[in-house]
């Protein structure tokens, strides 16, 4: 997965995108493969492309649930919908985290602090 990232970080995105997918046909079950399923997305590597980015998250949230980064996917998935000015489903995304990740401490923190921040 090293090339993809190299890419990314080039600012490559086509290629990095490409690299992405090709890591998530081969190694569905890897445990980076819900991250992957996020990055393989342009959208999420471009800058200004939330909308984008809330479909990337969500992806890798609903179809990769037990991924390490699930309950990161389902924090920028909040946090993204809370750009778009979409406060109730930003909260409600928010309320998962600590119900559906209770060993996930980073995030559920965050997912804390944004509740109190957008008043859900």
């Amino acid at each position: 997965m090293n090339a993809p990232m190299r890419a990314c970080y080039g600012r490559q995105f086509g290629q990095a995108e490409s690299g992405f997918r090709t890591f998530l046909d081969k190694h569905r079950d890897h445990s980076l493969a819900g991250q992957c399923a996020i990055l393989a997305r342009r959208d999420v590597l471009c800058p200004g492309r939330v909308q984008g980015r809330c479909q990337a998250f969500l992806v890798g949230y609903r179809d990769f649930p037990k991924s390490r980064k699930a309950a990161e996917s389902l924090l920028k998935l909040g946090l993204s919908l809370g750009r778009l000015g979409q406060k109730q489903q930003a909260c409600a995304a928010y309320t998962q985290i600590d119900s559906q990740f209770p060993k996930a401490t980073e995030a559920r923190k965050r997912a804390q602090s944004e509740i109190k921040r957008a008043g859900c």
